[in-house]
């Protein structure tokens, strides 16, 4: 990824907050704004990931609940969501921290994901944390229609016994509705899922800060 223009990005996310603070349509301000500052998909996905209005980023700041909730819940996990973000840190690559708090990777990868020696690692840090948090139980979440997700939530399945954690690694064809409906807490840093889930947790969030990873660009608004 070619560097950054974080001037002309920070120029942009004011714009693009003003709009959707006016009431525009996201996706009519956020083309307007890219194609107003010329900016190249890096950064129209950086806006579209990270800028949010005051209200919405309220609304999910509300719903977020605090490290220490999580201990004894029901917790339903996004799976490569998490693990995005967490490789991304292993990759030593770029990762945002949005409006809203919550911290995101700018792949793009999503629907194209490959299990790599890097997913292995990432799962293994995500465990070790989830056994630190001591919940009831942990649900998480592969996409059926990403290859081999069935081998990775068995995978998960048996890693999540040696780690000594309740729950179950799951396929799902709709992972935002499994999430939503499954557990008390959804981990994720998903804008569908944070939007109608009760109570959301940003568990890769909360793990690249503890390790005080330095790769992470705010452009957050201040708060009122």
């Amino acid at each position: 990824m070619h560097e950054l223009d974080v001037e002309k990005l920070e120029k942009a996310a004011e714009e693009f907050r003003y709009l959707l603070e006016r009431g525009y349509p996201r996706e009519s301000a956020l083309n307007f704004v890219v194609s107003h500052h010329r900016l190249d998909k890096t950064h129209k996905l950086i806006l579209l990931r990270g800028v949010f209005s005051s209200r919405e980023a309220e609304e999910r700041r509300k719903k977020t609940v605090s490290f220490e909730k999580l201990k004894g819940s029901i917790l339903a996990v996004d799976g490569y969501n998490v693990l995005i973000v967490l490789e991304t840190m292993l990759r030593n690559q770029l990762l945002i921290e949005g409006d809203d708090e919550y911290v995101r990777d700018i792949s793009g990868v999503h629907g194209n994901y490959k299990i790599a020696f890097l997913t292995m690692n990432a799962l293994k840090i995500l465990l070790d944390e989830l056994r630190k948090i001591q919940p009831r139980r942990v649900l998480i979440f592969f996409d059926k229609p990403v290859s081999k997700s069935g081998e990775l939530a068995g995978a998960t399945r048996q890693l999540m016994r040696n780690h000594g954690i309740e729950g179950d690694s799951l396929t799902a064809s709709q992972t935002d509705n499994a999430v939503i409906s499954t557990g008390e807490i959804a981990l994720t840093s998903d804008s569908v899922i944070l939007q109608k889930a009760n109570k959301c947790f940003d568990i890769a969030g909360h793990i690249v800060k503890e390790k005080r990873y330095e790769k992470i660009l705010r452009l957050q608004c201040p708060r009122k």
